[in-house]
């Protein structure tokens, strides 16, 4: 039997190479008629890691605000690409699909699969770059939420 979709995770990083797994993604969902759910998975951690480095020692660090400005960078991002793309693909029509934007927050594949089993995910869409030897033996966020979720995963992979 054909599955019926009816909601699509898309999980972006946001980066711009990411387009043909947005289309595509796009493309199903107005197929089946779907909801898609467009998420970006900020990970904490390594935000404030990567944040803090760029402060002195003696400044003062407000995590919270730091949090909230990451957060909501992400959002207004994805807005923007939502809004980009859809002028680009379906010109003045509009987008055809229902879009549920999301900024999460946690470690990314855990997430991902967890949004995914809340919302009774039908498909995951996903990109994937290629990684050196020492990420492919660590494992990338899609090679997890492949391998340890219960849900179709379509890979579309960039360089």
């Amino acid at each position: 039997m054909i599955p019926d979709i009816k909601t699509i995770l898309y999980a972006s990083d946001l980066q711009g190479a990411t387009w043909p797994s947005m289309r595509l993604a796009f493309s199903i969902a107005q197929q089946y008629n779907a909801t898609l759910i467009y998420a970006h998975v900020v990970n904490n951690v390594k935000e404030l890691r990567d944040t803090i480095k760029d402060f002195e020692i003696n400044s003062r660090i407000d995590i919270q605000e730091i949090l909230k400005q990451t957060l909501e960078k992400a959002e207004s991002r994805m807005k923007s690409n939502v809004e980009k793309f859809v002028a680009e693909e379906f010109s003045e029509s509009g987008s055809p699909v229902e879009v549920d934007i999301r900024v999460l927050e946690g470690y990314p594949s855990q997430t991902l699969l967890s949004v995914a089993e809340k919302e009774h995910v039908d498909l995951i869409v996903m990109s994937s770059r290629s990684h050196g030897t020492f990420g492919q033996v660590l494992g990338s966020t899609t090679n997890k939420v492949m391998h340890n979720g219960k849900f179709p995963v379509l890979v579309i992979p960039y360089h």
